[in-house]
């Protein structure tokens, strides 16, 4: 069953993009890491699992409209 998933998902804060057209599926009982350089996107990806950032084109799909942390 997917927790949540991510379609198409772009975030613009200048350029390049944030998040490009990304794509992610987080299944029940899956472990994730994040691991990136400074600046790369980690927190604001993470902001936009949560539901605190919305994003500019893309859909963010959740289990039950919420994420679990």
């Amino acid at each position: 069953m997917n927790l949540m998933q991510l379609k198409n998902a772009s975030i613009l804060f200048g350029q390049p993009p944030l998040l490009d057209r990304i794509a992610l599926n987080i299944q029940s009982g899956e472990r994730v890491c994040v691991v990136g350089r400074n600046g790369s996107g980690k927190s604001t990806l993470l902001k936009v699992i949560a539901g605190d950032t919305k994003l500019d084109e893309g859909q963010n799909d959740t289990a039950n409209g919420n994420c679990c942390f």
